[in-house]
């Protein structure tokens, strides 16, 4: 939650960076009502308006749009595609709230790609990940990272733009235990890289430690990533990817997480219908999942 000491801290540095419409956007992400969005992958074969029908249809307030290699739209191919999906999706009042992207660094792409999203009006962008190299042990990894992410923070000053870092399970994945970005974050203003909680991810690789982790990263989360899981067998390392509800990340949990970040916005993703676009019946499955999701976590929104 940002308040009156943080905006005091950080106003005359913002004001001397970007304008001041884009710093009191930058603000607002935390201070206004949680809004409900849903992340776009297997619906991308829809058409900007088809997307913003079925956005009505899930009661959903916006989407998370992939803009990477194989998404909705391919980096280089940006200022052509995002205008036209911006303007197709608030035409029913709906709207973009991050964009995801494969973002590690400062580059030349990377700079152009953040100035597109700055420019519609787009507040947070999902990074890509880190990757653990086995040749570096913990400290020469924490600083590598740690010089990436303070570029990143120092650019997405000037644009006015907030980087998300999603903490992602499996071996090899920076950040798959939280306490590792939490302690790379703690030396960056929390203005400008902030994590994307993904609660499947924290319970698969946190078991039962994921309440600390939680009230240790609060005031670093920018997004809540919501979707579910079970553990696939009585002995086995492996998971299954299930409707909202039916595995780990359950209503205590979810009820748990929300008291600690009671504001951010929320990204549903319904990992259950697979990594892919989808099109004819699956494709209409898949807006129904998401409508049955969205009431249900609805439902759990207004209980915490």
């Amino acid at each position: 939650m940002i308040t009156r000491r943080d905006i005091l801290a950080c106003s005359s540095a913002m004001a001397a960076s970007f304008p001041l419409q884009k710093a009191a956007r930058l603000l607002s992400v935390n201070s206004q009502p949680a809004q409900l969005v849903v992340f776009e992958k297997v619906l991308q074969n829809l058409s900007p308006e088809q997307l913003a029908d079925a956005l009505v249809k899930m009661d959903a307030d916006g989407i998370e749009v992939a803009i990477r290699p194989n998404g909705r739209s391919e980096p280089a191919d940006a200022e052509k595609k995002l205008p036209v999906l911006v303007k197709a999706l608030g035409q029913r009042e709906k709207q973009v709230l991050i964009a995801t992207t494969n973002i590690t660094s400062v580059t030349p792409e990377s700079t152009r790609l953040l100035e597109i999203l700055s420019d519609h009006q787009i507040p947070q962008y999902r990074m890509g990940y880190y990757r653990w190299n086995k040749k570096h042990d913990w400290p020469k990894q924490h600083d590598i990272v740690k010089q990436q992410l303070t570029e990143l923070a120092s650019l997405n000053q000037k644009l006015g733009i907030t980087g998300l870092y999603q903490n992602h399970a499996g071996n090899g994945y920076y950040g798959a235990m939280v306490f590792e970005m939490i302690s790379i974050l703690s030396y960056i203003s929390n203005q400008h890289i902030k994590l994307a909680l993904d609660l499947r991810h924290l319970r698969a690789e946190a078991g039962l430690s994921w309440p600390t982790l939680v009230r240790n990263a609060a005031n670093r989360v920018g997004c809540l990533y919501i979707k579910d899981a079970r553990w696939k067998g009585p002995q086995t390392n492996q998971l299954e990817n299930v409707p909202l509800g039916s595995g780990f990340v359950d209503r205590a949990m979810f009820a748990a997480v929300r008291k600690q970040c009671p504001s951010v916005p929320i990204s549903l993703h319904v990992e259950y219908h697979g990594g892919k676009p989808l099109e004819g019946a699956a494709l209409q499955q898949a807006i129904e999942s998401y409508r049955r999701d969205i009431k249900r976590l609805r439902q759990w929104m207004t209980q915490t």
